[in-house]
């Protein structure tokens, strides 16, 4: 979840697209998800409080960012993003575009 440093937004708009994809996909294991649906962010050991309490309001207590399921996001800067644009588009937030299906 280091995708956005700080930003607890960002951390819950990056959450809520792997809960919406666990869901929609019926699958749970974390390893599984990150090679089906190509989340690559690199996994700290330290991961700060924000990051926590964002994961914690999506995973626990059912929170969102958006009212819309996210299912795919990526940083123009870093990828074309071929696929990701051939999707609905819901928010861009960070410099970040969130999709939907």
């Amino acid at each position: 979840m280091g995708e956005f440093g700080n930003s607890y937004t960002g951390a819950v708009l990056v959450a809520q697209a792997i809960r919406d994809s666990m869901t929609l996909t019926g699958v749970y294991n974390t390893s599984q998800i990150a090679r089906q649906w190509g989340y690559t962010a690199a996994i700290r050991d330290n991961i700060n409080a924000t990051t926590k309490k964002a994961v914690a309001f999506v995973f626990d207590e059912g929170g969102s960012a958006v009212q819309h399921s996210i299912y795919y996001f990526y940083n123009p800067s870093l990828s074309a993003g071929r696929f990701h644009e051939t999707q609905k588009f819901v928010v861009a937030y960070g410099g970040c575009r969130f999709f939907s299906r």
